[in-house]
């Protein structure tokens, strides 16, 4: 990371979060101390967090998607990198610059008429590790990628996710709870797939080394035309599942 990038992003904790902030000379990582004495992710930020590129790697080895592959929230460029080794063409944006020096320009994945004018006609498949804010930008995320993409939809999300007793509603601006779900009554999910090994998924910028991975992961992926129950596997951290890849 270069050292600018890096002073920016300690920059914001302090300016606008009032962290207090210290770089670790030997690891050039950053500790974030607020007044309150609780350690939170700043809204800065932009819920960027890392995912390690062997999370996508699983998936491409595990599920087959059209010819491009275009991620809306491409952070440093892990998963557009990965799906080129795996023979895809890629499409990257992301709401703010991360360095990755293949994302084609900057854009709000959640602003409708931007998003819909930039991929018309793109034919692309939508992958992308969902940026969480509580469930609300996760839900916000896949229901514009249902509406942007002509075929299949693969989010990375917490486990914690699928259970939730009710789905933020953003066009709504409201949480609806109890008699709609979107996982029951409107997400098209065709298959769940568990990451055997739990990742560390740290929060972008600060040069944090990912280890020791306390969450569970899953990819969910979704198909326009599916109808009935999803299908469950266990990937392999060394790639695909015990089953080879899905078509």
């Amino acid at each position: 990371m270069r050292a600018g990038r890096l002073r920016n992003n300690v920059d914001m904790l302090s300016d606008k979060e009032g962290a207090v902030t210290t770089i670790d000379e030997k690891t050039g990582g950053v500790r974030a101390r607020w007044p309150s004495g609780k350690k939170r992710m700043a809204p800065a930020l932009l819920e960027w967090c890392v995912e390690p590129w062997w999370v996508v790697d699983m998936l491409f080895a595990a599920q087959t998607f059209r010819s491009t592959i275009y991620d809306p929230c491409c952070g440093a460029g892990t998963i557009p990198e990965v799906a080129r080794r795996h023979g895809y063409r890629t499409i990257a944006t992301d709401i703010a610059d991360r360095g990755y020096p293949r994302q084609d320009r900057r854009l709000d994945f959640t602003a409708d008429a931007a998003v819909r004018a930039f991929t018309r006609n793109c034919g692309a498949d939508v992958v992308f590790n969902a940026p969480y804010q509580r469930g609300r930008l996760a839900v916000a995320f896949i229901d514009q990628a249902l509406r942007v993409t002509g075929g299949r939809v693969a989010a990375l999300v917490n486990d914690a996710f699928l259970s939730s007793a009710g789905r933020w509603d953003a066009a709504a601006g409201v949480y609806v709870g109890g008699r709609h779900d979107k996982f029951v009554d409107e997400w098209p999910v065709s298959a769940i797939y568990h990451c055997s090994t739990r990742p560390s998924i740290p929060p972008g910028g600060f040069d944090i080394i990912p280890e020791g991975g306390s969450a569970n992961y899953v990819w969910l992926i979704f198909d326009l035309d599916f109808k009935g129950d999803p299908l469950t596997r266990w990937l392999r951290r060394e790639g695909g599942s015990r089953n080879g890849a899905v078509a």
